[in-house]
């Protein structure tokens, strides 16, 4: 490669590096955006769903639909992976 290829990558390299680096100092600390959801799940689950565990009224009722999505991806792939791996019977 010729030496102004060799300088345009590493300029490239270096603002991709540069880039990535503010967006990670961007970043929150670890741990600091914990309040936040604790301030507000714990005290509205049991006004809010009635139910006693608080894990439960997270997965299935704040995010239902998401959860949902998980679980038939989940399935699709299950099943997938069955019938890609089922012993087919000699005839």
């Amino acid at each position: 490669m010729r030496a102004k290829e060799i300088a345009a990558m590493l300029f490239l390299a270096m603002v991709i590096l540069a880039f990535a680096i503010i967006f990670t100092l961007s970043f929150p600390s670890f741990g600091s955006g914990r309040g936040l959801a604790i301030g507000y799940y714990l005290p509205r689950a049991l006004e809010d769903t009635g139910a006693l565990n608080v894990v439960t009224t997270i997965v299935w009722d704040y995010r239902g639909y998401d959860t949902l999505g998980e679980t038939t991806v989940f399935f699709a792939a299950a099943i997938g992976a069955l019938l890609l791996f089922r012993r087919r019977e000699r005839e």
